[in-house]
């Protein structure tokens, strides 16, 4: 049994510990709150991808609606997410949590809630866009994909292509948006993705990360590109999930980590890692509403396709939040993207 590493940050002190990712869970440690809302999720469990919703305790899985990339209004009444449209490019629908009042929205993908729920950003052709959640107003950009952005240290232009942007993610009091820049020419497990933070307004454009040191068994060297993000619910840092190399096997090793939202990458500093994944792959981290829990996707055990965990901070407990899935689901089924209802 391959051993992991497990890290709780308690008082600024960042305490690592090992653990085994397939080791049973008896006592969580998150708080009610977490354990009662409501749970939406994309699954492929009976086929093509849906939008599935779970109660906090993963019990009651029903299918909501085909398509990926759930995401709650802030006040908790309505779901975004993306779907292939006929033409064949990925449109934004919401949707009430009951099924009714499902409508399309715009053309698009990664849809996220801002402030007041008043608009939805989204990754569009040509970058990222908001829109009013209504649909009432065109849409707007927010972030083009030639924007210039902040190169990391040793990085010359030759180094960096354009690319695109892509997962935008609000910050809680709606000031800021994070996203990924994605650099093309190494789209693949490898890719190069560096993360920054910008105003809603345009200012103050900043590179929050891209290279970080995984304590072992990654080699604690590497750059690690950020694959997916999520605003704490105080907006003073961020989860990720990001990857380093195994030095055992030389594997991809996944990790969930947790950095400042005022994290300088060029600094030297280590992310903390909150917990060392399996199998190549770790993504989606989502908070709590509380800030108690963050829930990811990730395999609990080599043999298990994506499954959706969430980690305790207080006891830096893992657990498998949705069951297995009965017959006569797929056998090679994957849950992810999970979110929590916010304030449910």
């Amino acid at each position: 049994m391959r051993r992991i590493a497990c890290v709780v940050v308690t008082g600024g002190v960042v305490v690592l510990l090992g653990c085994d990712a397939t080791s049973p869970v008896t006592s969580f440690g998150a708080s009610a709150t977490s354990l009662t809302a409501s749970i939406a999720f994309e699954s492929n469990r009976e086929g093509s991808p849906s939008i599935y919703l779970a109660n906090g305790d993963g019990t009651g899985v029903t299918r909501l609606v085909p398509g990926m990339a759930p995401a709650w209004s802030r006040d908790g009444s309505r779901i975004a997410y993306y779907s292939d449209g006929q033409m064949g490019t990925p449109d934004v629908y919401v949707i009430d949590p009951d099924g009714s009042h499902e409508r399309y929205l715009v053309s698009g993908q990664d849809p996220v809630w801002g402030p007041g729920d008043r608009e939805i950003a989204y990754r569009g052709n040509g970058g990222i866009f908001a829109i009013a959640a209504d649909g009432s107003t065109p849409p707007r950009m927010l972030i083009p994909d030639d924007l210039a952005l902040p190169r990391p240290e040793g990085w010359s232009d030759a180094d960096h292509d354009p690319g695109w942007d892509e997962s935008p993610v609000w910050s809680p009091n709606g000031d800021q948006i994070a996203f990924l820049r994605v650099d093309p020419i190494n789209w693949d497990w490898g890719a190069d993705r560096n993360m920054y933070v910008i105003n809603v307004d345009g200012s103050n454009l900043r590179l929050l990360g891209r290279s970080c040191k995984i304590p072992p068994p990654g080699t604690g060297s590497l750059p690690c590109p950020v694959t997916s993000l999520a605003w704490s619910p105080s907006g003073s840092s961020l989860a990720l999930s990001t990857h380093d190399i195994d030095t055992e096997t030389g594997a991809l090793d996944p990790a969930l980590g947790l950095v400042a939202a005022n994290f300088d990458p060029n600094s030297g500093d280590q992310m903390d890692v909150l917990y060392h994944g399996i199998e190549n792959y770790l993504g989606h981290p989502q908070w709590s509403a509380d800030g108690s829990a963050i829930i990811f996707d990730a395999h609990p055990d080599p043999a298990s396709g994506l499954r959706i965990l969430a980690l305790s901070l207080a006891s830096r407990a893992i657990k498998q939040l949705i069951p297995e899935a009965a017959p006569p689901a797929l056998a090679t089924y994957q849950d992810e993207h999970a979110v929590w209802r916010p304030g449910r």
